[in-house]
């Protein structure tokens, strides 16, 4: 499974290297400016001059010099466009430019034009010769602007394929742009409203006061966890290792503040099958994270270097995927929630990136004004939402929505703020339960409810601090459970959700 993930994470950093290279290509195709203004107005005689060759493939010199994106293919003529001037900064007196245009284009097949704004005294053009067009402007004030453009008939000069593109997406109607500008962010909300719509009532909890005091089922905290939240997280990898303690598999150990994770069975080997005999296939794979072979201890700064020697971690990936597939083999969901995250975020990261490429493409190509844009920014947003909503709502089946429902009436129980005795067992009750609580996010309400009794320490728990009372217990262990259950987390590949 993983090898499939591999194959989605390299195709989606491959699409957005391509869209982000095609942006790049794209954007230097309306690039104005060839060569430094310095090139022409550099000296102090006042009088300038500057040769540009236009050739027959599309190729631009300046002062022999190259120079690109001058070269603009419109729907009925390929134009030449530069921005010789702008604000030079000192009086020019006269200026000239000659244009060498190709041989097969006759002078009267050419339309020269001439922008001269902010102070310039004059300006004109005429052809030098059959294959020369010359443009001179006088008393250019330091603040002027100064552009010439050449029309060339369509065709008679070759332009890039970015060109070719851009005069194709040009030449569309605005009423197509209009058509599309709508249809694909409205064709998003549509997809992000089917989404809520579909999972919403599924995971809409009811006002559900009924308490049961005890699992509904026998399945580890892990799994129950996923089955009320439609997610593995950092809480359903804390809530493990504190079951992992309480069924005798590790030891945690506070030397005031310096944690230490001890391998209580010595002969546990996850490689051998014989010698992990009730753990489960995510539950071998977390303690091969934090127990490296033959090692009977591992620090809390063990695991964070084992952690931290990778950018992310396959082991952890393997964990998400090995719970996943077990609440999906149980019968919890319609498809494993995994690849229902999947499905969704990559519809909504391939409607992000067409978003992307929507919007860019609007910014220069439809006209103003350009209200057309917000409709791109819409489904840009729309797709964020899929891409962060997705995995909140995989579908349950009609017996994991029942089991659910039971599973919830047990959160009440452990959320209650009634006190409980410790006699009759229930320090027992309190460990057991312990891990659905940290599942559940209410381990702090469990954990209250037993502040008014005498605190034994359960056997997997040392502490070089007094232990007396639960606060003690609690405020020791949680926090390191918690942190170290988020870092595990974090390190997980990010294509698994």
């Amino acid at each position: 499974m993983l090898g499939i993930y591999w194959r989605k994470l390299f195709f989606f950093a491959s699409l957005f290297v391509v869209m982000g290279l095609g942006i790049y290509f794209f954007s230097q195709q309306f690039s104005s400016a060839a060569v430094n203004d310095d090139a022409i107005i550099g000296g102090e005689t006042g009088y300038y001059n500057a040769k540009i060759n236009i050739s027959s493939n599309g190729q631009v010199t300046i002062n022999d010099k190259k120079a690109k994106g001058l070269i603009h293919s419109e729907k009925d003529y390929e134009e030449f466009r530069y921005l010789v001037l702008d604000a030079p900064g000192k009086y020019i007196d006269f200026l000239q430019i000659e244009l060498l245009y190709p041989d097969n284009i006759g002078s009267s097949q050419i339309e020269p034009i001439i922008y001269a704004v902010h102070g310039v005294g004059s300006s004109n053009y005429y052809y030098q010769n059959n294959n020369t067009l010359v443009y001179q402007a006088q008393s250019i004030s330091p603040n002027a602007s100064f552009t010439i453009v050449a029309r060339f008939p369509k065709n008679s000069i070759e332009v890039s394929f970015w060109q070719k593109i851009i005069a194709y997406l040009s030449s569309i109607p605005f009423w197509i742009w209009l058509v599309i500008s709508l249809v694909l962010p409205i064709t998003t909300l549509v997809i992000l409203l089917y989404v809520f719509l579909k999972t919403s009532n599924v995971w809409r909890t009811r006002k559900n006061k009924e308490v049961i005091s005890i699992p509904p089922e026998d399945i580890t905290p892990a799994l129950a966890g996923v089955l009320l939240d439609g997610k593995v997280s950092a809480r359903t990898i804390a809530a493990t290792l504190f079951d992992l303690a309480r069924r005798g598999y590790i030891s945690i150990i506070n030397r005031g503040g310096k944690y230490e994770f001890g391998n209580v069975k010595a002969n546990l080997d996850i490689n051998n099958p014989n010698k992990t005999v009730g753990l489960k296939t995510f539950e071998k794979i977390l303690l091969s994270k934090i127990f490296t072979p033959g090692v009977m201890k591992s620090t809390t700064d063990d695991v964070q270097m084992r952690i931290g020697s990778h950018v992310f971690s396959r082991k952890v990936a393997e964990v998400y995927l090995a719970i996943y597939e077990d609440v999906t083999r149980r019968g919890y969901f319609l498809k494993n929630p995994s690849l229902v995250h999947a499905h969704y975020k990559s519809v909504g990261l391939i409607l992000f990136f067409v978003g992307i490429i929507g919007l860019v493409l609007g910014i220069w190509l439809t006209p103003d004004p350009k209200y057309l844009l917000l409709m791109w920014a819409a489904m840009i947003f729309s797709a964020w939402l899929i891409i962060k909503i997705a995995p909140e709502y995989p579908p349950l089946t009609n017996f994991g929505m029942r089991s659910r429902r039971e599973w919830v009436k047990f959160r009440n129980y452990l959320r209650q703020d009634t006190p409980i005795d410790y006699k009759n067992g229930m320090q027992e009750k309190f460990e057991i339960y312990l891990p659905y609580a940290v599942a559940f996010g209410c381990e702090a309400e469990w954990s209250a409810r037993f502040f008014d009794s005498p605190f034994r320490p359960p056997e997997w728990y040392t502490s070089s601090k007094p232990v007396v009372i639960i606060e003690d217990f609690v405020t020791g262990l949680f926090p390191v459970i918690s942190f170290i259950g988020q870092e595990l987390a974090q390190s997980r590949e990010p294509i698994v959700e």
